[in-house]
């Protein structure tokens, strides 16, 4: 029997998760513009039952939380598509933290769940896009939205962006998992 260590981020019994998709079943007194059967997004962060360890701790069959923690889904708005606000957060972030402006160039490298996020926000910005994956499949993802991408294996990055701008690009998001 092979073995390996791993490292211990936390101790057991742990509470996983860091974002959930629920029904809300009761609210307090006080509580406005959310009721019984509304499908709610929360947003991760520590809520643990004592004596477990957290992993963010959203991954609970129920849980008790401020009325102003939850975010009301839309109507037709799925718990499929709400499961993954965060995920399209975390690569929106990024595009708007880097300002992109129409027009503007972006090579995105990494076509995994954020990096197709990020393609999509930088294209909704305006921006043109150029992406790159070792996966083909991650590739015919994005040129089957228009956005023209760059196999590694072909031959060095650089080259091939310079090849298609030849001014290069004006932001580079690596988003490589």
């Amino acid at each position: 029997v092979q073995t390996c260590a791993l490292p211990i981020y936390t101790e057991f019994p742990i509470v996983p998760g860091y974002s959930a998709v629920g029904t809300v079943q009761e609210t307090g007194s006080g509580v406005t513009g959310m009721k019984a059967g509304d499908s709610v997004f929360l947003p991760g962060g520590n809520r643990i039952t004592e004596g477990a360890g957290a992993l963010w701790g959203s991954h609970c069959l129920h849980q008790t939380v401020a009325a102003d923690s939850l975010i009301k889904l839309p109507d037709g708005c799925s718990r499929d598509q709400a499961a993954f606000i965060n995920v399209a957060g975390i690569a929106l972030h990024g595009v708007g933290f880097a300002d992109m402006k129409a027009g503007e160039r972006a090579v995105v490298i990494g076509l995994g769940l954020i990096g197709q996020c990020s393609v999509r926000g930088l294209l909704a910005r305006g921006a043109e896009v150029i992406a790159c994956d070792i996966d083909a499949e991650r590739r015919g993802l994005a040129e089957g939205i228009g956005v023209p991408c760059i196999d590694p294996a072909v031959g060095e990055l650089s080259e091939q962006v310079y090849a298609q701008w030849e001014d290069g690009p004006d932001a580079v998001f690596e988003v490589r998992s």
